[in-house]
């Protein structure tokens, strides 16, 4: 809800000025989605937060579709989301 809202301005700015930031532990990034798969919330909120560094940088952004979207593709309540996000990089 609402008091979500700051930061996620703040998670965007961060990104925005560093996004290697979120493509220096990607493993460890993959490890936690693994950990609360059956938690698509929790789930897509790690893969929004993540894929805000490709807005700025397209080979991060790559880099966390191919570390972090591309593994979770099988997951039905994923899939979507991170095809969207594939498209909107490339566009």
């Amino acid at each position: 809800g609402e008091p979500l809202h700051g930061y996620r301005v703040c998670i965007q700015a961060i990104l925005q000025d560093k996004p290697k930031i979120a493509t220096q532990n990607l493993p460890m990034y993959l490890e936690l989605l693994r950990s609360v798969q059956n938690r698509p919330v929790k789930c897509l909120t790690i893969m929004w937060a993540l894929g805000q560094a490709g807005f700025c940088d397209l080979s991060q952004g790559l880099r966390v579709w191919l570390g972090i979207m591309l593994p979770v593709l099988g997951v039905k309540a994923l899939s979507a989301y991170a095809i969207a996000y594939l498209e909107r990089l490339l566009l």
